[in-house]
């Protein structure tokens, strides 16, 4: 069952998928059956929906009747989102600069329309945005100047001091902003030095707009440590695949080379490696040459038609650390670190939730 659901299901979503980087691709996928009804749900389980839905059209592959005024109203609740998005960003980064306070976009929809070109194709359910540690509580009191307000408590360590974050919820209804001063993916390595971060962005020009955004190369390794984090908590990571794949595949051999050097220096270059390898192989079709699968990869592979997986063991989790952090002789002293970190993370957040149900 597994083996027929995986040829008439699987490979045909990671075939329209591919499209976005081979337009037009004849691959073997397109010549057997397949049930388009399954594998675009299987897609949406993915939070690939919209992604796949355009990649079956650049294959001239036909949406299911049944599915079509759906999808059509999801992708105008996509553009919709986007633009509201796209707007509450711009304001907020702009009303944080008049207060001296400089601030990034990063992920959204500013990046998905950097990777595929349109609006549409990507939904982004909140802003995130990222400042310094230093002007992190400014942020916060300006955001609650201008009509936001936040659920979490200014006195949760777990969040502002071990996440970093804080999500801040307008009064009047909209997109939520999630304001950053780390990028911390609990358990997986992630950049830090967030003063160097802020300094190499750039500016993404929106109409007659200027918006900053995190740079191309820590935008990508984001992403991989937000796939990272998927994996070790049983979460659906194939959307953070395809952006690497879309990432990678328009690379040349130096500018991966640069990308490469970028992961070493900022000390996630395992994982960088360990990412892109998965997007690759993931995205590899029959015929294809490169590396084949390792079992680990096939292993991962074969969860994206079990989308429900539960969270990976805690041995299985200090492996995945493990093979992700950097380093020689530093690399024990890394890992046991940030091993140290979640499990204080997750005993304070289970301490400040046992204090608010006894509240």
């Amino acid at each position: 069952m597994a083996d027929n659901a995986c040829i008439t299901i699987l490979e045909p979503l990671l075939g329209a998928l591919r499209q976005w980087v081979h337009p037009g691709e004849d691959g073997p996928w397109r010549h057997r059956e397949a049930d388009w009804t399954a594998v675009l749900a299987l897609a949406e389980r993915n939070k690939c929906l919209l992604l796949a839905a355009e990649g079956m059209k650049r294959a001239g592959i036909a949406v299911p009747p049944a599915l079509e005024a759906e999808l059509r109203a999801k992708r105008e609740a996509c553009l919709l989102e986007s633009m509201a998005n796209l707007g509450l960003t711009a304001t907020i980064c702009s009303i944080l600069r008049t207060h001296g306070i400089k601030a990034i976009s990063m992920k959204g929809v500013l990046r998905a329309h950097a990777l595929y070109g349109c609006w549409d194709a990507r939904r982004a359910n909140d802003t995130d945005i990222l400042v310094s540690s230093a002007d992190y509580r400014s942020a916060i009191d300006v955001l609650a100047a201008n009509g936001f307000y936040s659920p979490i408590s200014a006195h949760s360590r777990f969040w502002h001091d071990y996440l970093g974050e804080s999500p801040h919820l307008p009064v009047n209804g909209g997109t939520i902003i999630d304001l950053h001063h780390k990028i911390r993916q609990p358990g997986t390595p992630a950049p830090t030095d967030i003063g160097s971060l802020l300094v190499r962005a750039s500016r993404a020009r929106v109409g007659g707009r200027e918006i900053p955004v995190m740079s191309d190369m820590d935008a990508a390794m984001l992403t991989a440590s937000s796939l990272g984090k998927a994996l070790r908590s049983g979460e659906v990571w194939l959307h953070y695949a395809h952006e690497l794949f879309v990432v990678t595949a328009a690379l040349d051999a130096g500018e991966r080379a640069e990308f490469n050097n970028h992961a070493r220096k900022i000390g996630v270059f395992r994982l960088w490696t360990f990412a892109t390898a998965l997007a690759e192989a993931t995205f590899q079709m029959g015929g294809e040459r490169g590396g084949v699968p390792s079992a680990a990869q096939s292993r991962w592979t074969a969860t994206l038609l079990r989308t429900a997986e539960p969270q990976e063991r805690l041995g299985k989790r200090s492996q995945l650390l493990w093979k992700w952090t950097d380093g020689h002789i530093a690399r024990p002293f890394r890992f046991a670190r940030e091993f140290c970190q979640v499990r204080l993370g997750d005993m304070r957040r289970h301490y400040e939730e046992a204090r608010q149900g006894s509240a």
